[in-house]
């Protein structure tokens, strides 16, 4: 056990294969090695997630600029039909829809699915 924790502490230090002449050697070096697994898939798995907030943050904060957007587009519209000035609420139509197209591409960039794959996928079928 006392190996094991040595191993464990010192997993930098490689047997030579010369080295692994009984099974409680090989044994050994097979504890290592699993260790060394180990911390790779948990170095591996704090990546992703560390990856992934950040994309979640990135995706807030989008969506967050977008709504502004549009919220200031509805307030455009809507003074401008209160006082009968159309061409001021014409004129805010298009970046409520561009901040509505903008904020689906967004999400559908989160989620993996880009709309250009799924563009591909159905001139395949």
């Amino acid at each position: 056990m006392r190996a094991v924790k040595k191993a464990f502490n010192d997993a930098d230090i490689v047997a030579p294969p010369a080295s692994l002449e009984t099974l409680e050697d090989v044994q050994l070096e097979q504890a290592v090695e699993e260790l060394r697994r180990g911390r790779v898939e948990t170095a591996g798995a704090v990546e992703v997630v560390k990856e992934f907030g950040f994309r979640r943050i990135l995706m807030v904060v989008i969506l967050c600029i977008l709504g502004l957007v549009a919220v200031g587009s509805l307030a455009v519209i809507a003074t401008g039909i209160a006082t009968g000035i159309y061409p001021l609420a014409a004129g805010a139509v298009a970046p409520l829809s561009g901040s509505g197209g903008l904020a689906v591409l967004a999400w559908r960039t989160y989620t993996g699915h880009p709309p250009h794959e799924a563009t591909r996928r159905a001139d395949s079928e």
